[in-house]
């Protein structure tokens, strides 16, 4: 099950893939059962201002719906073959990350409005994703790859590997810290705080530090290397 951040509307998520919405104010449902794929109980996430779901089935394959109605809004979106074990919004709703499954299991952004791959497929070093987490404003994204597989932190707007490794064991959540700078994972039951600030890219933290520095400038001090967002 999925309550939109309201608590307004309750996606209850079925085996045979379909997704029965309903007004938790009056108690009725909302159109009739969405469906996506027919293979297994669907993963659910509501954007951050609740008029989204997004449906994620078995085939690899996601949906966007609009929550009041009931109507498809775009996909179907498809990474790879293989079953969406997670989906996150963004914090500003404009994009969604998906986790597909497998034996490598990946990540993808895509752009929520016109369906868009921004970015992907994100992974660990090890080739695993379990799990993503958000920083507060959407410019980091934590891929937790669970089982002895390190913990990465991506740009996911150009896919840039910002920070890690981190090396730690079994992980099957995180959280950032509102500022975006500690990120907490939940580590074989214990939770442990990382600092990310020492395991930032080099460049980044240099162009945090100095601040916009033109494109002419930068090809004279670092040839060979794209400009880093935060120098932009």
């Amino acid at each position: 099950m999925a309550l939109s951040p309201d608590g307004a509307v309750l996606a209850t998520g079925l085996g045979d893939g379909t997704v029965q919405l309903s007004d938790l104010r009056t108690g009725r449902s909302i159109g009739g059962p969405v469906r996506g794929d027919s293979g297994q109980q669907p993963e659910m996430a509501f954007s951050p201002d609740g008029a989204r779901l997004a449906t994620g089935g078995a085939d690899g394959t996601v949906r966007l719906w609009d929550s009041r109605t009931g109507q498809l809004l775009l996909g179907p979106l498809k990474g790879n073959e293989y079953s969406v074990v997670d989906l996150l919004f963004s914090p500003d709703g404009k994009q969604l990350a998906v986790v597909n499954g497998g034996s490598r299991a990946i990540a993808w952004m895509w752009d929520v409005h016109s369906g868009r791959l921004i970015s992907g497929p994100l992974n660990s070093p090890e080739g695993m994703v379990s799990a993503v987490a958000f920083g507060p404003d959407g410019a980091l994204l934590a891929a937790i790859g669970g089982i002895n597989q390190p913990v990465l932190v991506w740009n996911p707007r150009n896919g840039a590997a910002v920070a890690g490794p981190l090396a730690v064991s079994t992980v099957t959540t995180g959280a950032f810290s509102p500022d975006g700078r500690t990120l907490a994972l939940n580590e074989d039951g214990v939770v442990r705080l990382w600092d990310l600030w020492p395991f930032r890219n080099p460049l980044t933290h240099l162009c945090q530090r100095v601040g916009s520095i033109s494109a002419e400038t930068w090809r004279d001090m670092v040839p060979g290397e794209p400009v880093p967002d935060p120098c932009r």
